[in-house]
């Protein structure tokens, strides 16, 4: 009689099925994020204990101190202003955010503008306390 010799079984690492497990787990990861766009001007604005907060999903118009004006984190001139904003939807929302040190003459002509053109969901962007 023969001996049977028993053949080593070599083992080896599938990597496969974990690289499609591990794939599936960070783009899972990423469609459920939610990512937070923060305002690239910095602006001291004014303090509200009433104030309510809103999402800034549309247009914002922003002053700053020194009364120069951005439009959606670009800046322009307060003369190409309407301009720019007929490019939008009239039933967007907009957020106006004001420096508290801007002159409030600056403030309500962007308001005025901002009513020229039809806009009707204006906010005012303060600080909470």
């Amino acid at each position: 009689m023969r001996a049977k010799r028993m053949k080593r079984r070599e083992e080896k690492l599938i990597i496969a099925p974990m690289i499609d497990v591990i794939f599936q787990l960070v783009l899972f990861l990423l469609v459920s994020s939610s990512f937070q766009i923060k305002p690239a001007i910095t602006l001291d604005l004014s303090k509200s204990s009433t104030a309510i907060g809103t999402e800034e999903n549309g247009i914002v118009v922003s002053i700053s101190a020194d009364d120069s004006i951005f439009l959606n984190g670009e800046a322009i001139s307060f003369a190409s202003l309407e301009e720019n904003l007929s490019k939008f939807d009239s039933r967007s929302p907009v957020t106006v955010a004001a420096d508290s040190f801007a002159k409030s003459g600056s403030v309500i002509a962007v308001f005025d503008l901002l009513r020229k053109g039809g806009f009707t969901e204006v906010n005012l962007r303060t600080h909470g306390q």
